[in-house]
C-alpha cells in the first residue's frame, strides 16, 4: 500500500505548529469549532527511567487545518494551559475523535486536569458503521483498534509508525521535519477515516447508537473531590520540586497560586483561576 502523507493529498491541509499560548489561542480559532475535530497526543517516554512524562504534543485537524500544539519544551514552557485549547476539548457540543481517544483523554486529565467530553472512539464506531469489521481476521471485534489498521482498512494507504519518531524526544527545542509530519498525519488521517465511515453507515443504511463509541472524562472516576468541588483552570509551570513533592500538577497548580497570591482564599482563588 501508499504510505500515507498529508502532505501529498490532493487538497492538502495547512499545518500548523504552534508554540506559544497566543498562536494556539488563536489558531484554534481558526478551526471549524462546528466540529468534528480529530485529536492525538503525543509525549516522551523515558527509557532508562522507565518514566512517562506529561503530554508534549497535542495534535488537532478539521477538514482543511492540521495544529500540532507543543505544550513542553526542554527550553520553555506554556505558563498555562491554553484557554482556547481547553474550551475546545470540554465541549459536549464539539466531538473529538481518535483511535484509543478516552485513554489520551484520562492522561491529559492526570497531566493538566482537562475534563475531554464527546470523545469518539473510532474503533467503536466502525464496529456499527462496518459490520464486516467485527470479523475475527479483521479487528476481532475491539472498541479500541489501531489507528493504522483503520487507515489501511478504509484509506487503502500505509500509516507509518516509525519507531524512532514514536518513541523520539516531543519535548526537543527543535522538533523535526519528520517528526511534525508524523505529529501531522495521525488527526488527519483520524478525520478522513471518520468520515469514510459515517458515509459507509449512509450508504448502507445503518442507524448509528452515538452512546456505543462516544464517551467523556469522568472526574469522579479518576480523583476523589469533596461534593461540590471545583476543578480550576490548571497553570503549567514545571519545576523540580513537582517531581521531588511526587504530585501531579492539578494538586501542585492551586498550591502555587495560593503561595503566589499571598494566601488568596479559596473563593477567590476559583475565581481568578476560571475560564471566564
Amino acid at each position: 500500500l501508499p504510505v500515507y502523507s498529508y502532505s501529498k493529498l490532493s487538497s492538502p491541509p495547512k499545518m500548523r505548529f504552534a508554540r506559544t499560548e497566543a498562536d494556539t489561542d488563536k489558531w484554534i480559532q481558526e478551526l471549524d469549532l462546528a466540529g468534528p475535530i480529530a485529536m492525538d497526543c503525543e509525549w516522551v517516554f523515558v527509557r532508562r527511567k522507565g518514566g512517562i512524562r506529561p503530554v508534549s504534543v497535542i495534535q488537532l485537524a478539521d477538514k482543511t487545518n492540521i495544529l500540532v500544539i507543543q505544550l513542553r519544551n526542554s527550553r520553555s514552557n506554556m505558563a498555562r494551559f491554553p484557554i482556547h485549547l481547553q474550551r475546545l476539548l470540554e465541549n459536549p457540543e464539539i466531538p473529538k475523535m481518535g483511535a484509543n481517544i478516552l485513554n489520551d483523554a484520562k492522561k491529559l486529565f492526570k497531566d493538566y486536569g482537562i475534563m475531554a467530553k464527546n470523545v469518539v472512539e473510532l474503533g467503536g464506531l466502525a464496529k456499527q458503521a462496518d459490520p464486516a469489521s467485527i470479523a475475527p481476521d479483521v479487528f476481532r471485534g475491539r472498541k479500541t483498534v489501531a489507528l493504522a489498521k483503520l487507515v489501511e482498512r478504509y484509506l487503502r494507504k500505509k500509516l507509518s509508525k516509525d519507531e524512532e519518531n514514536r518513541m523520539g524526544d516531543w519535548e526537543a527545542e527543535n522538533l523535526s521535519a519528520e517528526m511534525l509530519e508524523y505529529a501531522a498525519n495521525d488527526p488527519y488521517s483520524a478525520l478522513q477515516v471518520y468520515h469514510h465511515l459515517l458515509a459507509l453507515a449512509e450508504t448502507n443504511a445503518i442507524t448509528l447508537d452515538p452512546t456505543k463509541y462516544t464517551d467523556r472524562v469522568h472526574y469522579e472516576r479518576l480523583h476523589s473531590a469533596e461534593p461540590g468541588g471545583v476543578l480550576p483552570v490548571p497553570t503549567i509551570v514545571f519545576t523540580p520540586m513537582m517531581s521531588d513533592a511526587k504530585m501531579q500538577p492539578q494538586q501542585l497548580r492551586a498550591y502555587r497560586y495560593f503561595l503566589a497570591k499571598r494566601y488568596l482564599d479559596m473563593d477567590t482563588m476559583c475565581k481568578e483561576l476560571c475560564l471566564k
